[in-house]
């Protein structure tokens, strides 16, 4: 469900996701994830949004939080680029905790909404 946000709140969200791709870019993990979630806060909407806290989870190893980010992401999703990878985030976190039943669900998800190699070759890697 949509939450009403104000023209003032959605650019502070994009502004504040910015702000945490470049800290992601720069390793800055923790504070990465701070400005997603303070995006978050400005503009619950935004499956982009999400998928970029998903993914920081991922590198703080945080795994349950990188799971919920990525459903939420899917969930709230415009475009299938966004929805293909958050099911190949939670694929690869399936996958590194050895249940590769999972992760084959979700790399085959990822590959329906955007075919690619990458997916492909996950989808090989899992099934052996």
């Amino acid at each position: 469900t949509q939450v009403a946000v104000s023209a003032n709140n959605q650019v502070s969200a994009k502004k504040l996701n910015l702000e945490g791709d470049k800290a992601y870019q720069k390793n800055q993990f923790e504070q990465a994830a701070l400005l997603y979630q303070r995006s978050i806060d400005a503009n619950p909407n935004v499956g982009q949004t999400y998928s970029n806290l998903a993914v920081t989870y991922q590198k703080l190893n945080r795994s349950s939080e990188a799971l919920w980010a990525n459903q939420k992401a899917i969930s709230l999703a415009t475009n299938d680029n966004t929805r293909a990878y958050s099911h190949y985030n939670i694929g690869r976190i399936y996958e590194q905790n050895r249940k590769n039943t999972q992760a084959l669900q979700h790399y085959q998800r990822a590959n329906q909404y955007k075919p690619s190699t990458t997916y492909q070759q996950a989808i090989q890697r899992v099934q052996h």
